[in-house]
This record gives structure tokens, sequence and C-alpha cells, in this order.
């Protein structure tokens, strides 16, 4: 426009140009969607992956408090337990939104992941995350493009821009602290969902005995509580982020006004007309670029949370790794002056445990609260070694909890527990565990669906299919957590002759949590008596000795009755 008689050939160089840039930007952009989307997927795929692992690898934490790496605001340490944000707490988050300092606390502690949080993880922090993928492009398209734009602009214009671009500058400092108190909130609206949604699991899992004693009104106030906190975090946080977007779009608008006051008015240079129509097509490309910024910083803020909560989930203990044995090669279970706590917790549970396994039953038995259940738990390794020597073989064992824990499948599925299904083992076990009568009364027998943790089934055969689904597994070593507390007296009888006297358990080494003592002693290499987490070993040989010892005291009161008679 400033040289009206440039030849036309330039004017046509420079629409070639433009189509071709055009067409290689099309191109590029293929590309990028094609890369990015396929980075999305596997490194989606991997997360998720790695969280599974992660909570399957990881120890059972009831109310541990974890140190947390670095120092965080004081402000977000008033969280209680259930993730609720108390009213002082609240306050203390509105004086934080000031910009004073402070105060910080370097022992910041922070509670294990709950299911809740799991599924969040699950759910939404691994998907912020992996779907930054897609905005490579942006982080380089955009702030590249708002520099071009303003550079173009000074050339375009001269030191008037500069009047300009001090509005930019002052806008983005604003929303360097508006963002800052954003990424405060947003943290704080995390742990509200993570909340929101334990409760709702919670809710769901036992609304069946939560109408059956009428508190489903009460917990349904519970979770309409925890998501109208979380609604109101969320009504927070989109504020912060309407406030950045009117401040960069009240900048991109003050930007011209300014730069072409200072051009014309301050400096004196008149508004021609090949200044003013690429200086207004520079400021829509300056004001585009201004209004996606806003955008790209709350989504890069989302996915920097985002991947702190899954630093923070893997950070947390694994089970203890423990030896393998290599001494005591006859032995399949060694502990060897065991001191075992509950994980967080510095007292121990269990003390100068002194316990050798090697083979066949052995019965561990005690008063309520003895540490029976502490004793398999620490076998599995779920609980904290503080001192002594544990060594177990590295293989797969089988493991029957004191609460059955049964798939919404059928029972057979349940049983098999993805095993290969070998019909006569299959059938012994049945016979062994009692359940062919249960089995006659069901319409499609051992096909039939049980419902969610075996709802469709009383309490005695959702013991005897948990126990069935242990024999039934090829694992060499059983831990079986009171599998007989829920039956009558002459099933457990049956179980006991039939499946721990039986061919099932030759050459397995099983270790018993039980009451009944009187049924399994007879059957036993070895019992171990529990007293407040201290053990003592009761030898086959001993057990020999006191059951020949009862067997002489019945017959001598036999003796006596009959002379009596």
């Amino acid at each position: 426009m400033g040289n009206p008689y440039a030849p036309k050939r330039v004017a046509l160089t420079y629409a070639m140009l433009s189509l071709v840039l055009r067409l290689v930007a099309a191109q590029s952009q293929v590309l990028n969607l094609w890369y990015g989307r396929r980075c999305y997927e596997r490194s989606r795929g991997e997360m998720i992956m790695m969280v599974y692992e992660k909570a399957l690898s990881r120890k059972n934490i009831f109310d541990q408090q974890i140190p947390e790496r670095g120092s965080q605001n004081e402000s977000q340490e008033s969280e209680d337990n259930n993730g609720e944000v108390s009213p002082s707490a609240k306050q203390r988050k509105l004086c934080g939104l000031f910009p004073q300092r402070q105060a910080t606390s370097k022992g910041k502690v922070k509670t294990a992941a709950s299911m809740g949080k799991i599924f969040n993880l699950l759910r939404g922090d691994v998907y912020e995350v992996a779907q930054r993928f897609w905005e490579v492009d942006t982080l380089v398209d955009k702030p590249l493009g708002l520099v071009i734009a303003t550079v173009l602009v000074w050339k375009l214009l001269g030191p008037s821009c500069f009047l300009g671009i001090s509005a930019i500058l002052v806008a983005q400092v604003l929303n360097v602290f508006i963002t800052s108190m954003l990424l405060r909130w947003e943290r704080v609206r995390r742990l509200a969902t993570d909340t929101r949604l334990q409760i709702s699991s919670q809710f769901v899992e036992a609304l069946r005995h939560l109408r059956w004693y009428g508190w489903q009104n009460h917990w349904l106030r519970q979770v309409m509580e925890a998501r109208q906190s979380e609604l109101n975090l969320r009504i927070v946080t989109s504020l912060f982020n309407v406030l950045i977007r009117f401040v960069n779009t009240f900048a991109s608008g003050l930007f011209p006004v300014v730069a072409l006051y200072a051009y014309t008015l301050l400096a004196g240079n008149p508004l021609r007309i090949d200044i003013i129509f690429p200086a207004l097509q520079l400021f829509t490309m300056l004001e585009l670029r201004l209004r996606e910024i806003p955008g790209l910083i709350t989504v890069l803020i989302n996915a920097s949370i985002a991947m702190e909560r899954i630093e923070d989930f893997m950070a947390e203990p694994d089970k203890e790794k423990q030896e393998a044995l290599a001494s005591n090669a006859g032995a399949s279970l060694v502990l060897d002056s065991c001191y075992f706590a509950w994980p967080g917790k510095a007292s121990p549970v269990l003390s100068d445990i002194n316990l050798r396994v090697s083979g066949g039953l052995t019965v561990i038995c005690g008063k309520v609260g003895a540490g029976k259940t502490a004793l398999l738990q620490a076998l599995l390794g779920e609980l904290d070694r503080l001192s002594g020597v544990s060594e177990t073989p590295n293989e797969m064992v089988g493991y029957c909890s004191q609460t059955p824990w049964l798939q919404s499948m059928s029972i057979r599925d349940n049983i098999l527990f993805s095993s290969p299904y070998d019909e006569p083992r299959y059938k012994q076990v049945l016979e062994a565990c009692a359940l062919l009568p249960d089995l006659a009364n069901f319409k499609h027998g051992d096909l039939s669906f049980v419902g969610e943790n075996g709802i469709g089934l009383s309490g005695g055969q959702k013991a005897r299919v948990a126990l069935a689904r242990a024999v039934y597994s090829t694992a060499r070593i059983l831990y079986l957590d009171d599998p007989l507390s829920a039956l009558d007296h002459n099933t457990a009888e049956t179980i006991v002759r039939r499946c721990f006297s039986g061919p099932l358990m030759q050459n397995r080494t099983v270790v018993l949590v039980t009451h009944r003592t009187t049924l399994v002693r007879h059957i036993a290499d070895q019992i171990v008596h529990l007293h407040d987490g201290r053990a003592t070993i009761e030898d086959k040989q001993n057990i020999s000795s006191t059951l020949s010892i009862d067997d002489t005291d019945e017959s001598s009161s036999s003796h006596t009755t009959d002379d009596g008679a």
C-alpha cells in the first residue's frame, strides 16, 4: 500500500507464499493431531495401569500420617479426615487471598489415599495429565504468536506501542496473582471431590443395609452436603477463571486504544491507511492469543495439580518385600524375634514373635483382640516390621479373609477366580466345603448369580464359597482367617473332616485362625496361642500328649460312671 507503483508479481508472490504456508500449516495440524492422540492414548493407559498396580501393591493404611515433600501453605493444613473444610479453615483461606506471606510448615502431613481419591485419580487426574499432549503445540504456538504479534506492532508503530505493552504487562502481573489463588482453591476443590466420591461410593455399597436400619436419610444428607461443598468450591474456581479471562480480554482491548493514542496524539504521527489496516490485523492476532492464554493457564494448573496428586499416591509405602528363604530351606515361613506394628503406628501390636512353619496345619488361637488377624497380616506383609527377621517363600499364597469377599458373578466363577476349570478337583472342593447341599437348593446350581459381594448368600454360604476359592487355588500356602466362625457345629465338623483332613490339604502349608480349637486340635501340627500380642507355641508332641491325657480322663470318668451305676 505504501508503493502503488510496485509490480504485480510482488503481490502474486506474497499471495502464493501465503497459500503454501496455509497448506503446510494444515498438514502440520494433521500430524500434530495424530501424534498427540497417540501419545495421549499411550500415556493414559500407562498411568491407569500404574495406579492400578500401586493400589494392589501399597499397604492397607488406616489413619496414617505421611510426611509430604516440601512445604505448603498453612491454610491447606486445616482439612479434616473427611476432606471437609471447617469454618475457621475457610476464614484462614480467605485471609490467604491477600498478598501477605503465610507461615509455612515443613512438617506438613497428609493422610493416605482413600478409595474415593483412587477413583478420582483414575477418573479425572490421569486424563488431566494425558490430555496435555494435545496442547503441546499450544505451549509453543500461543506464547510465540503473542511475542511475534507484539514485535510486529512495535516495528509498525515504533516506541508508541510500549505504552500499550505496559497495559498488557500489568494485566499479566495481575493474572499471576489470580492464578496463585486459583491454584490454592483448585487443590481444595479436588479434596472435596475425593470426599464426595468416597461418601457416595460408601452410600451405594451399603444402601440395602442403610434402608434396613432407616439411616438412608442421614447418609443422603451427608452426600448432599459433600456435593454442595464441592459445588461451592467449583463456583469459586469458576469465578477465578472468569476473572482471568476478563483481565486478558480487557487488556487485549485496551492495548490498541493506548497504542494508537500514543502513536497519533502523543507522538504526533498521522494515521495512514497502510498503518491502520496492518495494525488492526495484528491487534486481532494479539487479542486471539490473549484470549486463549487463560484457558491454557487453567489446563496447565489442573495438570500440575493432577500430577502432584498422582506423585503423592505413588510415593505411599508399598508392602514390605520379605526375604526369600535361603538358610531355612525346610521351612515355609520363618519369623525370628519379630515386632510388628500397624502401618503408621509406633507401638507394636505383635511382640517377640518366633514362629517356624514347616508344613501341615498351624492353628492360631487366642482371645478377641489378641492379634490373630494381625499375625496373618504380618505374614502377608501388610504390617510394618519394626525389628527381627521375616522370611517367606516367593510364591503365590491363598488367603481367606475374616469377612468374605465375593465378586458380582456366579458361584463357580467366584470359586475358580480365573483359574482353569478342573471338573474332578472342582467337585472335590465343593464336597469338602459342604457346598453341594446348598447348590442343590439353587435353581441354577453353581451358576447362580450371587450379587454384589455375595448379597444373595447367607453368612455361612459366603464363608464356604470364600474357603472353596482358597482351597481350589494352586497355592501351596493358605492363610485362613476364621472361616469356621459363621458355621454351625455340624457343618464346621464336616469341613474339618473332609477339607482340612482330606487329600486337598496334602503337601500344603495351612495357617488357620479359629476359636474352635477342639475341632482341629487332633489334626494340628502346631498351635500358636496369642495373648496381648505375644505368642506361645505348642508343638505336635505336646498336642499328642495333651490329647492322650484328655482321652485318659474321659475313659476314667466313663468307668467311674459305670461303677456308680
